[in-house]
């Protein structure tokens, strides 16, 4: 009786060991469980997540890691609830894999909700670790710049300026948001644009210089994927941009010249044919400080040099409206110019109001943004010093020809439709649907604001 009572406990306890969940304890059983796994087996998840609940093996301390890794491959509800937990883990080397592993399962989705979900998941957890432990790991910076989006955005940026060390791979991963699609939607054309716009004010900003050729590269090497024209033409609006010192505008040809071998005598031809198309004494100097730098000599010697190139032209406007216009105060000729395109007047006031703030405060938050005003005016008074423009721009609307030098050196700073709207959005404080239809207003209007402000 003994024997059989023994004989009892024995296949009980066995019955346990061999019909329950496996115990992983080292690669070889964590290979066996993962077969099962895929195979839809739930209990070797819950082995896998039992795993995790206790120390790694001193024989092999990457088991945790490894876990998570192919729990990566393991695409169930059951598996992603164990990574979601993992993602927050206070081992930093689990929240790496977590999150790597999470995205994963994003990458092979059945659909596209179930793929919005847990990119949705992701960012959540992702900001949950840089709430808790004050920073991203690089795998999370990593994965961030796989999920287009605004929100991986805003952290990436953040990252950037409180994680130095880590700002390599931050640019990297801003400038994959950047659309590399001939005719992107909507939200990933905006998306690509404002990763754009992070990718210039942080080469604007008062980091190292090798930091500022970082951002250029990636921001060359973004765009080229579409074609190397198109990254050529993005190198030089942003050399000719107003944010740029002179070194930034150096670091700029620096890498167009080292990137695009035979740029130099392709643009040479191309200058010359875009400067005699110019319409505008600002469209005309941008090129000559290209030609300038490309060619090695001097402004003055540039100007000499395409001014040959030139054919008398008269405006193309109508001269009765433009001299009604032109009799007008200033603000209400910008208003009767804009009201055509259902901009009513309180809109033209928000806008003078908005753009007065900007320069209120051009020492703080509107620094970048105000660099396009003051340039305008650089333009418009170049015999006056930055406090006298100051005082010139309080002014607003009234002061004649602001709005249109402002709105020009917009348009000829920017070299697409959507980064002169988002421009125009922070300048002016509107939605992106109404600084489009400023943009395209001002492009059909030009020569008549031009015609005005003199």
């Amino acid at each position: 009786m003994r024997n059989y009572s023994i004989l009892v406990l024995f296949f009980t306890l066995a019955s346990g060991i061999f019909c329950g969940a496996p115990q992983i304890k080292d690669d070889k059983s964590l290979e066996k469980a993962q077969e099962k796994a895929l195979e839809g087996d739930e209990k070797s998840v819950e082995a896998m997540e039992k795993a995790l609940e206790k120390d790694a093996p001193e024989k092999d301390p990457e088991l945790h890691e490894d876990i998570i890794e192919n729990l990566g491959d393991v695409n169930t509800e059951q598996s992603r609830a164990v990574l979601e937990k993992q993602a927050n883990s206070e081992k930093e080397s689990n929240r790496e894999a977590a999150i790597g592993s999470l995205y994963k399962h994003s990458e092979s989705a059945e659909d596209e909700g179930t793929k919005a979900d847990i990119e949705y998941s992701v960012l959540n957890e992702v900001d949950e670790n840089y709430e808790t432990y004050g920073k991203i790991t690089p795998k999370e910076i990593e994965v961030l710049g796989e999920i287009q989006d605004y929100r991986s955005l805003d952290t990436l940026n953040l990252v950037l300026y409180e994680q130095p060390e880590n700002a390599d791979i931050v640019l990297h991963s801003i400038a994959n948001q950047i659309s590399t699609e001939g005719s992107p939607d909507e939200h990933s054309a905006e998306v690509s644009q404002e990763a754009e716009l992070l990718l210039i004010d942080y080469v604007t900003s008062d980091t190292t210089a090798d930091n500022k050729e970082v951002a250029i590269n990636e921001l060359y090497k973004a765009t080229r994927k579409i074609s190397e024209t198109e990254a050529e033409e993005k190198m030089l609006s942003l050399y000719n941009s107003p944010d740029l010192e002179p070194e930034e505008k150096k670091l700029v040809m620096k890498v167009l010249t080292s990137q695009s071998p035979g740029f130099t005598e392709k643009w040479d031809k191309k200058l010359k044919d875009d400067y005699k198309k110019t319409k505008t004494k600002v469209e005309r100097k941008k090129i000559e400080s290209i030609y300038a730098s490309i060619k090695g000599i001097s402004l003055k010697a540039a100007h000499r040099e395409l001014g040959k190139l030139l054919a008398p032209k008269g405006p193309v406007i109508s001269i009765p409206r433009a001299n009604r216009l032109r009799k007008l105060p200033p603000k209400t000729a910008v208003f009767e110019i804009l009201k055509k395109y259902k901009f009513t007047e309180a809109q033209v006031d928000h806008m003078e109001h908005a753009l007065k703030e900007v320069v209120k405060e051009s020492d703080s938050t509107h620094k970048a943004i105000s660099k396009i005003v003051f340039a305008g005016l650089q333009e418009l008074h170049p015999d006056k010093n930055y406090f006298e423009l100051k005082k010139i721009a309080a002014e607003g609307f009234h002061h004649r020809g602001l709005f249109y030098t402002v709105l020009e050196t917009i348009h000829t700073s920017y070299d697409t439709e959507g980064l002169r709207a988002v421009a125009v959005r922070k300048l002016f404080n509107l939605d992106m649907e109404k600084s489009r239809a400023l943009m395209r207003a001002y492009a059909i209007e030009r020569m008549y604001f031009q015609y005005i402000s003199r």
